[in-house]
């Protein structure tokens, strides 16, 4: 099930040889065993090979060749991911034909790959297969071989959860695993809070609900901006791993901060909306709020 011969010769060498760091010179001979162990059939030692020299040097060129190998062994989802990534990165790049005859292979894959996705407690780790594929909420659906897998979710303080599912072919499985959320009178988490005596609690509750909630969304504007640069530089080339390792980790923790925010947002909003139901009817009380937001902080002064 071969598309063509693997991408070999000027184009795909020059990528490699392009760097005069020690890396390049690494994920060279890495490329050559590889090509290697693909003539030998040795396709897990050719896949390995590849893997390591793209994560020396990255190349959208090289995503071509690693799709290649896993069709040979047949896994399906894992071509479908490399060919999928290969047309993103490698965008305008590509000759015209090979886009054409790698978009007819990823939609006779599609028939062979289904998805796996998990509603589980956020912050919660994903492995599918004992492969860890991202943390809750995870980005995308995971794709898949059709057949059957195992889905492990572990996060600290509860106990590992797995379960067993059996996906079809352009099926979309949703493992849900039940998980504590906020409750009205809880705040992060913490159930059993009591109804303020006055409406004041109620008003700083709103007021706190909107300082997080406009706080979550300057860091997801952080995130977004984060992950296009990030794009970015995958589709520059060349660029080191660092670089990608490093831009990468800033849009982790910027998204991680932004769905905290979110979640807490929520949770405030719960208790004031609580409160708010719940207050005892009393003279209007005397407020004035001025909530200011930058882009990269928020702040919040006023009179009770």
């Amino acid at each position: 099930m071969k598309l063509t011969h693997l991408l070999v010769g000027a184009t795909l060498w020059t990528s490699l040889t392009a760097q005069a760091e020690n890396k390049a010179d690494i994920a060279k001979a890495q490329f050559k065993r590889g090509m290697e162990f693909y003539e030998q059939s040795n396709f897990r030692g050719a896949l390995a090979e590849f893997e390591r020299a793209y994560e020396l040097a990255p190349s959208y060129k090289m995503l071509f060749n690693i799709g290649q190998v896993d069709m040979e062994l047949q896994d399906f989802a894992g071509a479908f991911k490399a060919f999928t990534r290969y047309i993103r990165e490698g965008g305008g790049e590509i000759p015209a034909a090979r886009r054409e005859q790698v978009a007819a292979e990823l939609d006779k894959l599609k028939l062979r790959v289904g998805q796996i996705t998990v509603d589980a407690a956020p912050g919660a780790e994903v492995l599918i297969d004992d492969i860890a594929v991202g943390y809750i909420p995870l980005p995308e659906a995971v794709p898949v071989n059709a057949g059957r897998h195992r889905a492990t979710i572990h996060s600290a303080g509860s106990e590992q959860v797995n379960r067993v599912v059996d996906v079809a072919g352009e099926q979309l499985v949703t493992i849900a695993i039940p998980w504590e959320r906020a409750a009205p009178g809880a705040v992060g988490g913490v159930a059993g809070a009591a109804a303020p005596p006055s409406k004041t609690g109620m008003y700083v509750a709103w007021t706190v609900t909107g300082v997080v909630g406009v706080t979550s969304g300057v860091f997801a504007g952080l995130a977004v901006k984060a992950s296009s640069d990030l794009n970015a530089l995958r589709a520059s080339y060349p660029v080191s791993s660092q670089a990608l390792s490093t831009q990468a980790n800033k849009t982790n923790n910027l998204s991680i901060v932004a769905d905290a925010t979110a979640v807490a947002a929520i949770a405030s909003g719960a208790l004031a909306l609580y409160w708010t139901l719940t207050a005892p009817a009393s003279s209007p009380s005397k407020v004035s709020l001025l909530l200011q937001a930058g882009p990269t902080s928020v702040g919040l002064a006023g009179t009770f």
